[in-house]
Parts: C-alpha cells; sequence; structure tokens
C-alpha cells in the first residue's frame, strides 16, 4: 500500500499539513514517491515565506528518512540529502526588520509549546546540483544585492537548530550574474543571527585564490545596509 504514489503523496500532504498548522507555515509537496530501501524522492517541494512569496523551491529531492515520528515532530534527522534544480530566494521587504529566512525559522522557536523541544534538521551530505541563490533587499536603491546561477555545492554534517546553522562545505561554485565566478570552496561554515563565520576556508576564481579565515558580526543590524 504505502508504494502507491498516491498514497504516499497523501500521508506527506498530512505531515506537511500538520507543520504548517502548528509553526504557520507554507511548506507544499507536488509529490512524493517512497522507493523500496527507503528512500524518499519528493518533485515539487515549495516553501513560501511571510509575504507568500517564493523562498525555496526544489525541483526534485531525495533523501532517506530514518525515524518518521521524528519528521511528524519537525525533528528531521536525515541521510543523504540531494537537491535538483533548488531556487533559494533570500528577501528582506520594504518596511521589515528581518529577513524572510530569519522570519520563517523563529516561527519554530516562537512556536514550540515545549520548552525542551527544538527544530532540528540534519544531514550527513547534502548535495545541490542545478541551482540559483538570489539575496533582495527592498530597502535599497539596487535591491538585487546577490544573484548566484548554476550553483553547485556539497555540505557535509548539516545541521539547522532552530536559527543557528552549521556545516562543512566540500565544494562550492557558481556564477554570480554582477561578473565574477567561484569556482571552488572549502570551510567550516557558521550562521546565527549575530555571527556568520566561514573557518579554514580555500577559495579559487578564474583569476585568484584565497586562503584563510572570515567572521562577519551581523548583532544589531550590523549588516542592514548590505
Amino acid at each position: 500500500l504505502f508504494s502507491i504514489p498516491a498514497v504516499q503523496t497523501h500521508i506527506a500532504k498530512n505531515a506537511t499539513d500538520r507543520i504548517n498548522e502548528k509553526y504557520g507555515t507554507e511548506i507544499h509537496l507536488e509529490r512524493v514517491g517512497l522507493k523500496w530501501n527507503g528512500d524518499v524522492l519528493v518533485k515539487g517541494a515549495l516553501i513560501r515565506d511571510h509575504k507568500n512569496d517564493t523562498m525555496i523551491y526544489v525541483r526534485e529531492l531525495a533523501t532517506s528518512v530514518y525515524s518518521v515520528k521524528k519528521v511528524l515532530d519537525s525533528d528531521l534527522d536525515l541521510g543523504d540529502i540531494s537537491l535538483e534544480g533548488a531556487r533559494f530566494y533570500l528577501t528582506k521587504y520594504e518596511g521589515d526588520t528581518s529577513d524572510n529566512l530569519t522570519i520563517f525559522s523563529r516561527k519554530f522557536a516562537s512556536n514550540n509549546s515545549q520548552g525542551n523541544t527544538n527544530f532540528l534538521l540534519a544531514s550527513d551530505d547534502v548535495l545541490i546540483t542545478d541551482g540559483r541563490f538570489m539575496y533582495i533587499n527592498e530597502q535599497l536603491n539596487d535591491p538585487f544585492v546577490l544573484d548566484y546561477q548554476n550553483l553547485t555545492t556539497e555540505w557535509e554534517d548539516f545541521v539547522i537548530n532552530n536559527q543557528t546553522v552549521d556545516a562543512h562545505i566540500t565544494s562550492l561554485s557558481f556564477d554570480a550574474i554582477k561578473g565574477y565566478q567561484i569556482r571552488t570552496l572549502d570551510g567550516i561554515f557558521h550562521y546565527d543571527p549575530d555571527l556568520i563565520s566561514l573557518n579554514d576556508f580555500s577559495l579559487t576564481t578564474d583569476d585568484s585564490s584565497l586562503e584563510g579565515d572570515i567572521t562577519l558580526d551581523t548583532s544589531d543590524g550590523a549588516l542592514d545596509d548590505f
């Protein structure tokens, strides 16, 4: 019964409906398939932000889910994740003090009914191909800050714990619409609302290479004009 795609999609819809109702989010899946070995294939994964605009869209996602209970509790302990045709639109709207991803992640922290319950998403390995990342800040004269196309990247030990993101970026390449390219990047990445860091990194472009550590203080609106 569970091998029937319509049944799998119905179960996934019930799970996302439960998450959306609990946290006030907009997460939708077009189609879900479950392989005999437990791998989950999702086509058309969509996350909308608080303005009902697309924040994340993935054409095809493949992963393994170890615990159905954890999924239903918004505690996703995943195996390897493969994302094909991923689109991520990080947007700071006119009149907002935070970007849409920060506002989205706060829903999980603010709506937790149990003090010891966190939103946790973890993966041993994340692979993204044919990706695109855009950062749009409507509060700037030129709102299109970043636009990375042809993005391919692989992250190990990827963890989202409420508003904190940690991972080892083992590879990253993209073409920026403003004319520069990143051909390879390796480093230890950390993000939280007050700090972004990339340690022990090695970066190469078409014309140069760079190694070192980068730390950005993002507390108290330090990057509002970024």
